[in-house]
């Protein structure tokens, strides 16, 4: 088992971002992968709308729901393979500052 993996979630229809991120982990040691993000409920996630607008700002927009479903699947993935002792997940609109995060962690 690894010590640590990256995960990247990214939509599959940003085909030049993600070619652009391929390009950018070329040259980083820590494994990594894509993680095609979802852009629906799709698995089902535990969220409630009655909830969210308690304890929230209100329901959580298409979007809003679309990337917590893409988090909480990476991390449901990561759970059930057990491919890693941790697991950083971040966005591909967000590479740079998860790369400064991940070669701390990695070095």
């Amino acid at each position: 088992m690894q010590e640590i993996e990256l995960s990247i979630i990214s939509l599959r229809s940003q085909e030049v971002r993600r070619r652009q991120m391929v390009a950018q982990m070329e040259a980083f040691q820590l494994p990594w992968s894509l993680f095609d993000a979802r852009t629906s409920e799709n698995p089902p996630i535990p969220y409630s709308e009655v909830e969210a607008a308690l304890d929230w700002r209100g329901p959580l927009t298409p979007g809003e729901i679309g990337c917590f479903a893409s988090h909480y699947a990476c991390l449901s993935e990561f759970v059930e393979k057990q491919t890693a002792r941790y697991r950083i997940v971040i966005e591909d609109d967000h590479l740079p500052e998860g790369m400064k995060v991940a070669h701390r962690l990695w070095d």
